[in-house]
């Protein structure tokens, strides 16, 4: 899991998630955004799980990274664009990390963030025109 200082991860639910699938399958998850590939990348902001060690971190560590071609040899550009487009170049699969009622597990912005939208406050334009799939955060009764 690639995560920053700020993020913050309920390792049991991200365990829940991943259970439906094998560290076999070449795929990662994270808040999905959909520029700059044509499958989508995992924003940076809320962080980004690679299927266990095996098949999507192998392809990225043993295909993309020695092959300019699949990634870039430089330092430059947004960490997490570059990195989806690396896994794309190796046919790792962008998942989906939504729940099964469609709600968003894995968001890039603080939980406060998240939970004020449907109020008074709203995410910033770019957020919306980013996001894979549709953003629409239903506040829970107690916020009411």
């Amino acid at each position: 899991m690639k995560a920053d200082d700020d993020t913050y991860v309920i390792v049991e639910n991200l365990r829940f998630m991943l259970l439906a699938y094998s560290p076999n399958d070449p795929v990662y998850f994270g808040c999905k955004f959909k520029p700059f590939t044509k499958q989508g990348y995992m924003s940076g902001g809320s962080g980004y799980v690679l299927s266990s060690i095996r098949e999507a971190v192998k392809r990225f560590v043993t295909e993309a990274i020695p092959d300019p071609k699949k990634c870039k040899e430089k330092g430059t550009g947004a960490e997490d664009a570059e990195i989806g487009k690396c896994l794309e170049n190796v046919n790792v699969i962008a998942g989906d990390s939504r729940d099964s009622q469609g709600r968003h597990r894995m968001l890039p912005f603080s939980p406060l963030s998240h939970l004020q939208a449907g109020g008074n406050k709203t995410m910033p334009v770019w957020f919306y025109k980013y996001m894979f799939y549709p953003y629409e955060q239903q506040q829970s009764q107690s916020l009411r």
